[in-house]
């Protein structure tokens, strides 16, 4: 049963980060959906699209909304709640 919840929780975190590419327009590269997504191509495919200062100002603005919108509390105080760090 955990085997299966952790890919459960994975799978709606990846919908969940898809949601949070579109609202705040970041890239996608080859279209594909986040739990697809390698972080280096990811990467590469920011720094084309955005200058690095429009880039920490989106994730910024991103983990400025995460902080004031969603809590996510430790779970048995084995780990840190969310900071975007």
């Amino acid at each position: 049963m955990m085997f299966e919840a952790t890919i459960r929780f994975r799978w709606e975190a990846a919908l969940l980060a898809d949601y949070l590419v579109e609202i705040f327009r970041l890239p996608v590269p080859k279209n594909e959906i986040c739990i697809m997504w390698y972080s280096g191509v990811w990467f590469n495919a920011t720094e084309k699209k955005f200058p690095a200062s429009e880039f920490i100002q989106r994730w910024s603005d991103i983990n400025a909304t995460l902080n004031d919108s969603i809590d996510l509390p430790a779970y048995h105080n084995k780990a840190r709640p969310f900071t975007g760090h």
